[in-house]
């Protein structure tokens, strides 16, 4: 990759009228290409969703924490899941280990989804699921709790990752190959477009891009080249581009760098409205806006002076809303140490309640919009970001360019080039190579506790599961589900079927694993 790992860098000091494409200054909110917001009004007509990134230990543990959050302004919720669930492995699965329910909340069945969700209503709650290889099971899940709560599915709200490529590229959390995760995501996207209207079947992480090393211009470019590889897979289905682009949405991250970050989100407005218009022929602008929430914090917080985090949460959520994101999540100030307590949770939820109730921002549409500075870096990171993604399309496309290893050496030698920078002093962060940095220390304040009985009880919970399902009847469900993956048909009836029966995750994912094979990571890559 030719672009600098650290591609949103001020190229001098000050800028004028000269720097300034005249074009741009005629430009609406609203109107293609949405530089300036994808809605007239933006936050006056409806502020950005507040979801804090939420889940730990058993589906009851999680359900205390969304209500709360919830209680306290929450809009919906966005569910962390633990790494085997995330891999779609059982938690009484030897690779689990003492994974379960650490890193976020243990799912294994249907009942657990169920009592997740216990006293709050799908039909009125957002859900937005973080999972991208379990995507297909999990979505299958969000579905059958709903017909339990009696809730009609063309009235689900929320966001499913359901992005395996993703995985391939930045973090590693895969099982089945390219060709057969891609076949599990459309098969998602085809189905929620039939039966619910309303929920985004992708919210395609380019967040784990930047955490993984990348550049802001990998982020952006990287996630377009994934998403044209969905929509790809879409089309050879005959699926209506119009309705597909416009139940699409990402993810990303938002650094402390608060104005390049602003003039980042602007840019790929821009990208992402010509890709679709362009490459799909969408001319409806319900396609072409660019939807995306914003991650703050996490890769950027650190453990020393952790009370730091809370300075650079703020700058990055100033930065989302400048940039015009459509929902935020804020990490704990203590995710440097662990999964966030409940008082850094509120903490970041009261972040973006101050920023949209007392920093009267939300009044202005695009204040950024005419100054020469973030004109001119808009119009610069939009040139970098359609360079890079040309590049990928060069080498075949996402697919080709995650085989070849492409995309992952790229965001190799950016994340070593921004380490060298940390090391030697040309990058200062503030408490950690600034004069004076204290060596690392337990914070003060009391972190998030783990139940280190959660993994035999879920282990426990699981063999009584099992031992009083109808055995034939989940095997002839798996089976059904196995049938279907052979062939060219749907596969999230058989899911809901199987799961209806008392099938777990992990065996469901076990079946697409044996039809597809399990994925190794290509050699070149290294």
């Amino acid at each position: 990759m030719t672009i600098h790992p650290d591609g949103a860098r001020a190229t001098r000091a000050f800028y004028t009228a000269e720097d300034v494409d005249p074009a741009a200054a005629a430009e609406r909110p609203g109107s293609f290409p949405f530089r300036r917001g994808i809605h007239p009004e933006m936050y006056r007509e409806r502020l950005w969703r507040m979801r804090q990134y939420a889940g730990f230990g058993t589906p009851e543990d999680t359900n205390e924490r969304w209500k709360q959050l919830i209680a306290k302004g929450q809009h919906g919720i966005s569910a962390a899941f633990d790494l085997p669930t995330q891999l779609g492995l059982d938690s009484d699965d030897p690779r689990a280990n003492d994974d379960a329910g650490r890193l976020g909340v243990a799912v294994d069945t249907l009942d657990d989804v169920i009592a997740m969700f216990d006293g709050i209503p799908l039909g009125e709650t957002a859900a937005t699921f973080n999972i991208n290889a379990a995507a297909p099971v999990m979505f299958a899940l969000l579905l059958e709790t709903a017909d339990a709560q009696g809730v009609p599915l063309d009235r689900l709200t929320g966001t499913l990752s359901n992005d395996p490529l993703i995985e391939f590229v930045a973090r590693g959390l895969w099982r089945v190959p390219p060709a057969g995760a891609m076949r599990l995501m459309a098969d998602t996207y085809a189905y929620a477009l039939r039966h619910t209207p309303s929920y985004y079947p992708v919210n395609l992480r380019g967040t784990l891009v930047y955490e993984a090393g990348g550049s802001v211009i990998h982020e952006f470019a990287f996630a377009f080249a994934c998403a044209c590889a969905c929509l790809d897979a879409l089309r050879e289905r005959d699926v209506d581009m119009e309705v597909a682009t416009a139940r699409f949405s990402f993810l990303f991250f938002a650094d402390s760098n608060l104005l390049e970050e602003a003039c980042a989100f602007r840019a790929a407005r821009v990208l992402w409205a010509e890709l679709v218009r362009d490459r799909y022929g969408v001319e409806a602008p319900s396609g072409q806006r660019l939807r995306f929430s914003a991650a703050i914090g996490n890769f950027n917080l650190r453990a020393q002076y952790p009370e730091l985090n809370l300075v650079r949460n703020t700058l990055g959520a100033l930065g989302a809303v400048l940039g015009g994101c459509q929902a935020m999540l804020v990490a704990g100030m203590d995710e440097a140490f662990e999964i966030p307590s409940e008082y850094s949770s509120l903490l970041g939820l009261y972040t973006q309640q101050v920023i949209a109730y007392e920093s009267k921002l939300p009044e202005v549409v695009d204040p950024l919009g005419g100054s020469y500075y973030v004109e001119a870096t808009t119009d610069r990171l939009l040139a970098e970001m359609r360079a890079t993604l040309a590049e990928v399309d060069e080498a075949g496309g996402a697919i080709a360019a995650i085989e070849d290893g492409l995309m992952q050496r790229a965001i190799t030698d950016a994340a070593y080039s921004y380490q060298l920078e940390e090391e030697s002093g040309q990058r200062m962060v503030v408490g950690v190579n600034t004069p004076g940095s204290p060596p690392l220390a337990d914070p003060d304040f009391d972190l998030h506790e783990h139940d280190n009985t959660m993994g035999a009880r879920k282990r426990a919970a699981l063999a009584a599961h099992r031992a009083a399902r109808p055995a034939a009847l989940v095997q002839q469900r798996l089976d059904e589900l196995t049938a279907a993956l052979d062939g060219d048909g749907d596969t999230i009836d058989p899911m809901r079927l199987a799961l209806r029966a008392g099938a777990t995750v992990g065996e469901i994912m076990d079946r697409c694993v044996v039809r597809y094979g399990e994925y190794a990571e290509p050699g070149t890559v290294v």
